[in-house]
């Protein structure tokens, strides 16, 4: 019997099929944006996720213009310090 698994003796091979049904599982509530994995993927249409998308980047990119600003305020200043030494 090598190479069977039998429910007698339950084994570590037990472990990808109850994974793969619990999965299956919660794959329907997670299709309608409901359940513990809604989270991680929302239901929404191409619009709205462009739109969140487009709300994100602009986002990322005033934080970046925000940390150019101090760097080059920092700069400034450390420059007019260096030229008054």
């Amino acid at each position: 019997m090598s190479g069977i698994i039998t429910i007698e003796d339950p084994s570590i091979g037990f472990i990808i099929p109850f994974f793969g049904l619990i999965f299956v599982g919660l794959s329907g509530p997670t299709g309608r944006g409901e359940g513990p994995l809604a989270e991680f993927f929302p239901n929404e249409n191409d619009a709205n996720m462009a739109a969140r998308v487009e709300s994100e980047i602009n986002q990322q990119m005033q934080d970046a213009d925000v940390g150019n600003a101090w760097a080059k305020l920092e700069h400034s200043m450390l420059s007019k310090e260096l030229e008054e030494e």
